[in-house]
């Protein structure tokens, strides 16, 4: 056992809290100088960080290296991609068994290097797999769908119709070619389970 400071009387219980005290505040004291000795140490590292920043920013810059001459390109004119087509408006119902029309920016452009036959719709960001357009209008930049089910997009409508909870709810909608990503963001729409 520790031997008790000259102060603590004899007592066995009073001994035994004086000596509890006595080193609990040893042990304070000790723990505040540890504490201060670490707030000098940060305080010296800061000023010696500061110093070499500021040495650093007063440094003169080196200079910088001279470009050899070279002949100057032209720079060709190369030609701007078209914009990707992107639904802007929908007609019609969202409905199984109903026809739907697309309305797509830059429709055009995208049909005339790729094949427009190909599209279906997406919902949810899941294919309507073999749902191809019934009618294409690049000109109008306008597309029709009939919403149908088919032996391949069966699985996808189960899918998306589920247990109904309500005559409509929030779906995406955008179109893209079957087999790839949608072609461009998908716009919110109301459709009817």
């Amino acid at each position: 056992m520790a031997a008790l400071p000259p102060h603590c009387p004899s007592n066995s219980r009073a001994s035994t809290i004086c000596r509890d005290r006595w080193f609990g505040f040893l042990f304070e004291d000790n723990m505040k100088r540890k504490a201060n000795s670490i707030r000098v140490i940060l305080i010296s590292l800061s000023i010696v960080a500061g110093a070499n920043v500021a040495r650093a920013q007063s440094a003169s810059p080196s200079p910088a290296p001279t470009a050899s001459p070279k002949a100057v390109e032209t720079p060709t004119a190369s030609p701007t991609p078209a914009p990707p087509p992107r639904v802007t408006g929908t007609g019609g119902h969202l409905e199984l068994d109903d026809i739907i029309q697309v309305q797509v920016d830059h429709f055009s452009e995208w049909a005339a290097t790729n094949d427009a036959t190909k599209l279906v719709p997406f919902i949810n960001g899941r294919a309507i797999r073999g749902n191809y357009p019934e009618e294409i209008h690049p000109d109008k930049n306008r597309l029709h769908f009939h919403l149908e089910i088919t032996p391949a997009n069966k699985e996808v409508w189960t899918d998306l119709l589920g247990a109904p909870t309500g005559t409509h709810h929030p779906v995406t909608f955008t179109i893209g070619l079957e087999n790839q990503s949608p072609l461009a963001a998908p716009r919110w729409l109301s459709g009817s389970s």
